[in-house]
């Protein structure tokens, strides 16, 4: 996320739009839900055990990083933001360890990438997190 260019407002609505109608047809056709029709990286949200799964890897800071490395992939293919919570995830398990500067790395990523792009509380949290932590190291 560092170093990958930012995509445009343009671009994200471009791909966004046409990954849209790759999966409307599949959930119209097939029943699925947006999530079975979509797959990919969140697709661990459709088995039965989501919400143990997603306890047992709360702390775990590899299973995090692995979430948002692959939703951040599918969202340079598809438009689509990740979800944030994975991103939080991060910051509270780098918080919790004492890595405030390699929090703030990730912060600044996440945030170039997505301050404006994602609807939701959680976005606005992390930016808010970005600001208040960048204060407190004293970098912008």
């Amino acid at each position: 996320m560092e170093t990958t260019p930012t995509l445009s407002n343009e671009d994200v609505e471009h791909l966004y739009s046409a990954h849209v109608l790759e999966v409307v047809p599949a959930m119209l056709e097939d029943g699925k839900s947006y999530g079975e029709a979509n797959g990919g990286t969140m697709s661990f949200l459709n088995r039965p055990d989501a919400r143990d799964y997603i306890k047992s890897i709360q702390e775990d800071l590899g299973a995090n990083v692995a979430i948002v490395s692959g939703a951040f992939a599918e969202y340079l293919n598809n438009g689509e933001p990740p979800a944030p919570f994975y991103a939080w995830r991060i910051c509270v398990i780098l918080a919790k360890a004492r890595m405030r500067q390699l929090e703030l790395r990730f912060l600044n990523a996440w945030v170039r990438h997505f301050e404006g792009c994602g609807v939701g509380q959680r976005y606005k949290m992390l930016v808010q997190r970005r600001i208040k932590l960048s204060s407190a190291i004293g970098t912008n």
